[in-house]
């Protein structure tokens, strides 16, 4: 990989330097087409290991080289070209513009008789999307998955079709359908061991990650985050953004809140300087809620803000509601609540109806922003609210953090038994919890031995 990308440094200078100097257009010509192939090859490598840094120069190298070539540039090397700065758009969370190019590569792929071409372009509008979309917008996903998934096996393609099934695997996630995702990630995951396509199977194994912690099969979670690892250490490649993500996560659902704030403050400086968007709004979110539920909405504040900020840039819709959430939380734990519950109602008007975890959590922060003005029996209502939505979901360990929030206002009011209750009902997916969240758990057991009046 690092030969082919020095080879493919000097055959860009070669074609950029022959340009600006005007050389003879044959020359031109014979150097825009070996800087496009090298430019082609690595941004599918660039967008195979979802790499801004490597498909963002090339898909404008390759468009330089188009250009150059004018006429005699055929369909199929436009149809390429489009695809690469399509995917590049996409990787970079440019959502907007990525749409438009998709559609573009499409065409262009028809045009040239490359179904090939035409799959990634309706599989690449399927994963912008599932990030960007309202999901009133699902029988378009649907539409184009199902396209994907024809015109991969038409070109005989049938590594392509796991990642068709990696992407149709968020409407589980977003609907709280934890088994079903897992079941059939299970089974593309098998496929892709079948097949050796170890790649894939890396992809599949680090979407898996969360998704089984979250169901409470902690077991599951370690033995994805090792394969996906493994995979990673032996293919050279770097590990996924979901196993990354999960892998504060996964600290978090332990009660070790430190070390996974540590893992979240360096994830988005790698994804900072990888130039990966999406990645930094995870990292932001997942460290901003982190520092909220351990009672430092303050510090909480510029993260949430600036993960909110690059949602909206970048058109993500994916985290958007819990960001503005959670915003309101922090403006109401600061006595702001005015501003509060100005957030509060965005949020809901934010949610996508489809997106049932959000809406349990604009709940939840409702909870929050209500007790934190002193209304008790709505904050109440609203936390009840909350872990019955989590209740039709199979979001196990985040219901028993929220149902934590709940313990600890019921301890405030001086409910010690309605306290006790709900502590034991989250102790199954806690109880194990060490360091800070192990702290946590002590500090509520020994409140509940002690009355105490509300706040």
């Amino acid at each position: 990989d690092e030969f082919a990308e020095v080879l493919a440094h000097h055959a860009e200078r070669a074609f950029t330097l022959s340009a600006e100097i005007r050389a003879p257009q044959a020359v031109v010509e014979a150097r825009a087409r070996r800087a496009l192939g090298s430019a082609l090859a690595l941004g599918e490598r660039g967008r195979r290991r979802e790499d801004a840094g490597l498909i963002g120069p090339n898909a404008a190298l390759a468009g330089a080289a188009i250009e150059a070539l004018g006429d005699r540039a055929t369909v199929n090397e436009r149809a390429q070209v489009a695809l690469t700065v399509a995917e590049g758009r996409r990787i970079a969370a440019d959502y907007g513009p990525a749409r438009v190019a998709f559609d573009r590569a499409h065409e262009l792929a028809v045009a040239a008789g490359r179904s090939d071409l035409a799959a990634w372009s309706h599989l690449g509008l399927a994963r912008v999307l599932s990030l960007s979309a309202d999901f009133d917008e699902v029988d378009e996903f649907d539409r184009h998955v199902a396209e994907a998934e024809r015109l991969f096996i038409e070109s005989g393609d049938p590594g392509a079709g796991l990642e068709v099934g990696l992407v149709d695997l968020d409407r589980y996630w977003a609907s709280g359908q934890l088994s079903e995702m897992l079941r059939r990630g299970r089974a593309l995951r098998d496929r892709a061991r079948e097949i050796g396509d170890g790649a894939r199977e890396l992809l599949l194994s680090a979407r898996l990650i969360g998704a089984a912690e979250q169901a409470g099969q902690i077991d599951l979670a370690g033995e994805y985050q090792r394969s996906a690892d493994d995979l990673a250490a032996r293919l050279g490649l770097r590990l996924p953004q979901w196993g990354r993500v999960a892998r504060g996560g996964r600290l978090r659902a332990n009660g070790e809140y430190a070390a996974a704030e540590v893992c979240f403050r360096e994830l988005r400086h790698e994804a900072r300087a990888e130039g990966d968007p999406l990645l930094e709004i995870a990292a932001l979110r997942n460290e901003g809620e982190l520092l909220i539920e351990t009672g430092r909405a303050a510090e909480a504040t510029p993260m949430i803000e600036e993960a909110l900020a690059m949602s909206i840039r970048t058109g993500e819709l994916w985290s958007r509601t819990e960001l503005t959430a959670a915003l309101g939380q922090t403006a109401a734990a600061a006595g702001d609540h005015e501003r509060a519950a100005k957030l509060l109602q965005e949020a809901r008007t934010a949610a996508r109806d489809a997106d049932r975890y959000a809406i349990a959590f604009v709940a939840f922060s409702a909870a929050k922003i209500n007790e934190a003005a002193g209304r008790m029996s709505e904050a109440e209502s609203e936390y009840v609210r909350a872990l019955e939505l989590l209740g039709q979901m199979e979001y196990r360990q985040r219901a028993a953090l929220m149902r934590l929030g709940y313990v600890e206002f019921l301890v405030r009011a001086g409910r010690q038994a309605d306290a006790k209750r709900e502590l034991d009902a989250a102790w199954p997916l806690v109880g194990h919890f060490i360091a800070e969240g192990g702290q946590q758990l002590a500090a509520l057991r020994e409140s509940l031995a002690s009355p105490r009046t509300m706040r």
